[in-house]
C-alpha cells in the first residue's frame, strides 16, 4: 500500500498523462510521464529517446504498471538527492522501480556518465557561473557612477 509520507527523493503523485512525442525544436523524441503530486505541485519525468527505443520504453512502462492505462495511478517519482525540482530519475509503482539510468544501461551502448559525475559537473558549472557573475557585479559596482544618468537634472517641468 502506498502511503502519503513525505520524502523528497521519493515523492507520491498521481499520473496525469504519459506518452512519447516528437520535439521538433530539439530534433528528438521525448518520453514523458507527468505527475500531479499529492502534497501539491507537479512535475514531468522526461527523457530523450532514439526512435528505435520508443516502443521499448512504452513496453517497459506498461510492464511496470501492468496496464497501458496508467493515467490516474498513484506512483512515486524518484530523485537521487531530493532537491526541489530536481530531475525525476525514475518511477516506483507497487514496490517495482523503473529508472532512466537503468534503461540506458540496458539499451544504450554509449559510454554513460554516472549520476554522481553528472551532478559534480553541474555543481562545478554553477560555481564557475557564480564566480563569473561576482566579477561582473564587482565591475558594475566600480562603474556605477560612470554609467549613471540623473534624469531629474534634465527634467523640463
Amino acid at each position: 500500500m502506498i502511503d502519503n509520507k513525505r520524502d523528497d527523493r521519493r515523492e507520491l503523485g498521481i499520473i496525469e498523462s504519459w506518452g512519447v512525442k516528437w520535439e521538433s525544436s530539439h530534433d528528438v523524441w521525448s518520453a514523458t510521464i507527468v505527475f500531479d503530486f499529492v502534497n501539491g505541485g507537479g512535475q514531468a519525468f522526461q527523457a530523450c529517446l532514439p526512435k528505435d527505443l520508443i516502443d521499448v520504453w512504452k513496453a517497459e512502462i506498461i510492464t511496470l504498471f501492468g496496464t497501458q492505462d496508467i493515467v490516474g495511478k498513484r506512483a512515486y517519482a524518484l530523485r537521487y538527492w531530493g532537491k526541489y525540482n530536481e530531475i525525476i530519475e525514475g518511477v516506483e509503482y507497487k514496490r517495482r522501480i523503473w529508472t532512466r539510468h537503468g534503461f540506458q544501461k540496458r539499451y544504450c551502448n554509449e559510454v554513460m556518465i554516472s549520476p554522481i559525475a553528472q551532478k559534480k559537473n553541474s555543481i562545478q558549472s554553477e560555481i564557475n557561473s557564480f564566480n563569473r557573475r561576482v566579477v561582473e557585479l564587482k565591475q558594475e559596482l566600480l562603474n556605477l557612477n560612470n554609467n549613471y544618468i540623473d534624469w531629474s537634472e534634465k527634467d523640463t517641468f
